[in-house]
């Protein structure tokens, strides 16, 4: 029921904010829709999650129609460089790297990292406490670039395409610890093979995971990237993403 009523709350502000359109321009966005309940792909088969619902939010009120289509993490950035895609809006953080060869907008949510291994774990996150430790992350997302800077010569990285496959790995006694996303480990605690793990050691905030998940662009889309900040800008000045936090999450990650 609380859902229900915080995505009825958040339907109504968004009315409150979005003008009128007879036709709006189409926009594919690309996204790995592996990440409940950032974006998932339900049991009718549609992309839903916080990260839709959001996105869906700062379309209308930018004065566009996004389709959403699922892509994996990996392919994103190529697929948006040969206009399969026209935006990328999964979970993707704005890092110098990246700028090197996409355009961002400007940040819509952020939140931190960290390691994740059996409760009771006595790992010490630490270049002495790691070493020699298999950790497993997921390939070309920040969390690889993080190990790869701070632990590549202390501990075996191993990089698979998909998170699900490196939660597997770790069940299975594979790895010592992963590196994620704190709220999708927290939801993947949850689930039952998510039982008996835990974080171990501080919530990672460091600059490596860069300044935040913005919309990445193709260099030079300005008129795009402007009408996606000016749908970012109304829907946080209509508190629609921290309704939609709580509606997802259960508590306000923009705190």
């Amino acid at each position: 029921m609380k859902k229900i009523l915080a995505g009825a709350v958040a339907a109504v502000a968004l009315l409150a904010v979005v003008p009128a359109q007879a036709a709006m321009k189409e926009v594919t966005v690309g996204t790995e829709a592996a990440y409940a309940p950032f974006e998932y792909v339900d049991t009718n088969g549609q992309i839903v999650g916080f990260e839709v619902d959001l996105g869906n939010a700062i379309c209308a009120a930018a004065e566009l129609k996004c389709n959403w289509v699922n892509v994996p993490f990996d392919a994103l950035i190529a697929q948006l460089q040969e206009k399969k895609i026209d935006a990328i809006m999964s979970s993707m953080s704005i890092t110098e790297k990246r700028q090197q060869t996409i355009d961002f907008t400007k940040k819509y949510f952020q939140v931190p990292n960290a390691f994740v291994a059996k409760k009771g774990s006595d790992l010490e996150i630490s270049e002495e406490g790691l070493k020699g430790k298999v950790i497993g992350v997921q390939s070309g997302t920040t969390n690889a670039d993080y190990l790869k800077a701070k632990y590549e010569d202390s501990v075996e990285i191993r990089r698979y395409p998909t998170q699900e496959e490196v939660t597997m790995d770790l069940v299975n006694g594979r790895l010592d610890a992963m590196v994620v996303d704190s709220v999708i480990g927290s939801e993947w605690f949850k689930k039952p093979d998510g039982q008996g793990y835990g974080f171990v050691g501080p919530m990672l905030r460091d600059p490596l995971f860069g300044q935040g998940v913005g919309v990445g662009l193709r260099k030079g889309d300005d008129a795009l990237k402007a009408q996606f900040e000016k749908g970012i800008d109304t829907v946080m000045a209509a508190g629609i993403p921290q309704q939609l936090s709580q509606k997802w999450f259960g508590v306000n990650i923009y705190e």
